[in-house]
């Protein structure tokens, strides 16, 4: 059954996907990889973003925020894991 623009389902949808986030595990354990990607200091340690380990989250499961990432890295994290799901 299709949803109209103000059914229940759609709102149901909406409803879940605010409080869902994309997560991407960091570690500073250097280990080549492919589904690793380099992002820099973190902490005073460079960090690496594990792409095979992404996961959805629900939001409210976030309790503290430790940092934020500028848009740039952002957009080649998506680019790479683009590729290691996509081809």
């Amino acid at each position: 059954m299709a949803s109209t623009p103000n059914s229940p389902a759609r709102d149901r949808v909406a409803q879940v996907q605010s409080v869902l986030c994309l997560a991407v595990p960091l570690t500073t354990a250097v280990r080549a990889s492919r589904w690793r990607l380099a992002i820099g200091t973190v902490a005073g340690k460079e960090a690496y973003a594990v792409l095979s380990q992404l996961r959805n989250l629900d939001s409210l499961r976030l309790y503290q925020k430790i940092g934020h990432i500028d848009a740039d890295l952002l957009q080649r994290i998506r680019k790479a894991a683009s590729r290691m799901n996509f081809g």
